[in-house]
């Protein structure tokens, strides 16, 4: 899964959660907080960026969304630090 944004995620979310038959409360309380909160989550890009990290990243597991990490712009590693 690419994400660009927290759209993204949050679509994510509601989508492997109805994948998985799983409803809110049930994602909540395997991640350990408030189905209302987590409801926010889905539909709420704030609350999507103001929920812990890890809080995300468990509901994506929690609703089988696994995620990789790359970088499309690599560093390049040859050019040298600037000293002030």
């Amino acid at each position: 899964m690419r994400v660009k944004n927290t759209r993204v995620i949050r679509e994510a979310l509601k989508q492997g959660r109805k994948d998985h038959g799983l409803t809110q409360n049930d994602v909540a309380k395997e991640i350990g907080i408030s189905r209302s909160k987590y409801a926010m989550m889905e539909v709420s890009d704030e609350s999507l960026a103001a929920a812990s990290f890890f809080s995300v990243l468990r509901a994506l597991r929690t609703v089988g969304v696994h995620l990789t990490m790359d970088d499309p712009k690599p560093v390049n590693d040859s050019v040298e630090p600037v000293s002030y």
